[in-house]
């Protein structure tokens, strides 16, 4: 990995985990709440949720798919 590639990885992950949306206290709710969807119905359940952060749906959405 060259330098300019680990620049722009430590910038694209400071940009992604600052766009904070919600409080902790309300991700850390959501998050409980969709690992109850998933233990409930499995990984195929968490597909019908919406969820509003795009960053924890995209990861969401990875999750469902596998």
């Amino acid at each position: 990995m060259d330098i300019a590639t680990g620049l722009g990885l430590v910038a694209g992950a400071k940009f992604a985990f600052s766009l904070r949306r919600m409080s902790q206290r309300d991700l850390v709710d959501e998050l409980a709440g969709l690992a109850e969807i998933a233990r409930k119905s499995g990984p195929i359940g968490l597909e019908k949720v919406e969820i509003e952060d795009p960053f924890l749906a995209k990861g969401i959405r990875f999750v469902a798919d596998g």
